[in-house]
């Protein structure tokens, strides 16, 4: 194709300066340089033996954070929240109870989620920018005996951190 035809003419791009910005909140946000520096590596394929062996790693890894030999300790390929929805769907039976300690978007989420699988869904709220005291779910366990407890830790919707020391006791009483 000929360049006479072009009315409008080739652009001129500058080479700028960048100044990286601090990137904080909910997203984007700034990564640690060895994410930064694994975000170059080649793209591996779902079916390739390399990337079954970081699924086995990051497996080993789990069972060593959480100090359990079970193998159905699983690394999900998606999402924060498909983690999360394969739980739901899995953890409990239509029916069954499942307490949701709710403090923003993601616990309202859980709630729909649990709905749709016929999961018998309580909500627990409280304000957005708080978190929950132990006494607090300790009574709402003691007074639902639920099959199972959900609650968000890091709350991307809120910018809240939920400790999360003691609920396993809480839970296993």
């Amino acid at each position: 194709m000929s360049t006479s035809k072009f009315i409008v003419p080739v652009p001129k791009i500058e080479d700028r300066d960048f100044i990286k910005p601090l990137l904080c909140g909910p997203g984007p946000c700034d990564v640690w340089p060895s994410v930064a520096e694994a975000l170059i590596k080649p793209v591996l394929s779902p079916v390739c033996d390399e990337f079954f062996d970081v699924l086995a790693d990051i497996q080993k890894g789990l069972k060593y954070l959480f100090q359990t030999k079970s193998n159905l300790v699983l690394a999900i390929s998606g999402s924060g929240w498909s983690g999360a929805e394969t739980i739901i769907s899995n953890l409990l039976a239509p029916s069954e109870t499942l307490l949701i300690a709710t403090r923003g978007y993601w616990g309202d989420r859980a709630f729909d989620s649990a709905k749709r699988y016929g999961i018998n869904a309580v909500q627990f709220r409280i304000p957005f920018n708080t978190t929950f005291s132990l006494d607090q779910i300790e009574r709402e366990l003691k007074k639902l005996r639920p099959t199972a407890l959900f609650i968000i830790h890091g709350d991307s919707s809120t910018g809240t951190v939920q400790s999360l020391i003691g609920l396993g006791e809480l839970c296993h009483k």
